[in-house]
């Protein structure tokens, strides 16, 4: 019984969807009403493809904020929420007075109550990375480090860098998410070719040249385990600076998700535990810097050492006048 009256009810609506120039001609507006009611019949049938279509083919007939409301709800009910908005506006828009139908005027009410609603269920996504030239989120193209509004589900990213690097992946996007999203690319180092000095036959002072010299002594076992010591150093800076990079892109990425809806230094509640994380990361960022500097200083100190006490007895056994040759040498 409630059904049919709500069936009734619906169909009575209807009948005032027309507008008033095609209400004085009974053939479109009687096809308009007839849509109207197949359209509300697969709407509560939750068989929404079939009542956008005709939806559409009864605005062609007759205008009415019921029929694009009708649109809006359908294209919420299959995630198309951008759509959807953008239907709900329309209604909303519309300058009605007090001599309107009376279901149009409900119409843009209930499409002004709607609205919100479903504005907190569309998406949100920022992306971030560095050297990224441009990003395209299924075939459109986004400014890098902009905010976007899309609906939730799949979407497919394409990210182009600025050497000409391109990787693709899946977004997957939950309503009324939030995101920040940074695009990686793989680094791709040249590796670095060592240079080593020819080596030359010392000559006299008469041109000629002179035999060959004898070799170095060979390191002493405490100079190989310190010159170890130092590559130890140097490697363990390496690592210090590869973790605070690290940690200070998880600080910056968890600050970028909750630092939109904070006023001033205001945060919600809620991001208190993003925000005590974004310190954390940020701690064990300044702090694997710091041991990553202090590293690399000691490494080279040790290694420098180590590389003036074996020049010493080289410059020993050549004569005087090789002496200012030698300290080049060593220098390099």
């Amino acid at each position: 019984m409630l059904r049919h009256v709500a069936r009734s009810l619906a169909m009575t609506a209807t009948l005032a969807l027309v507008t008033p120039p095609l209400a004085a001609d009974p053939g479109p507006a009687d096809e308009a009403v007839r849509l109207g009611y197949e359209a509300l019949t697969a709407y509560e049938g939750d068989d929404c493809p079939t009542a956008l279509k005709l939806l559409a083919k009864a605005s062609k007939l007759a205008e009415s904020p019921v029929f694009t409301l009708y649109t809006a709800r359908c294209r919420a009910k299959l995630g198309r929420l951008l759509e959807a908005e953008a239907a709900y506006v329309f209604v909303v828009a519309l300058s009605l007075d007090d001599n309107a139908p009376a279901a149009w005027l409900a119409a843009q009410r209930q499409a002004n109550s709607e609205l919100s609603a479903l504005r907190s269920r569309i998406a949100r996504v920022r992306f971030t990375g560095r050297e990224v030239a441009w990003i395209e989120m299924d075939g459109r193209r986004i400014e890098p480090g902009s905010l976007v509004r899309v609906d939730p589900g799949r979407h497919a990213l394409s990210a182009v860098s600025t050497d000409g690097s391109r990787k693709t992946t899946t977004l997957v996007l939950d309503e009324g998410q939030t995101r920040v999203h940074e695009v990686r690319f793989s680094s791709r180092r040249k590796p670095i070719a060592s240079i080593t000095a020819p080596r030359s036959e010392p000559t006299d002072r008469t041109g000629a040249e002179r035999g060959p010299e004898a070799p170095p002594a060979a390191p002493t076992t405490g100079a190989s385990h310190a010159r170890w010591a130092g590559y130890g150093l140097l490697g363990l800076s390496a690592v210090g600076l590869a973790a605070g990079s690290y940690f200070g892109l998880r600080a910056n990425s968890l600050a970028d998700e909750f630092k939109p809806s904070c006023d001033g230094n205001q945060c919600l509640a809620s991001d208190g535990d993003k925000g005590a994380r974004a310190r954390r990361f940020a701690t064990l960022s300044t702090v694997s810097f710091a041991v990553a500097a202090a590293a690399a200083v000691g490494g080279v100190v040790v290694i420098v050492r180590v590389g003036a006490s074996d020049s010493e007895p080289a410059a020993r056994v050549g004569a005087s006048r090789y002496s200012a040759r030698a300290s080049v040498a060593g220098a390099f």
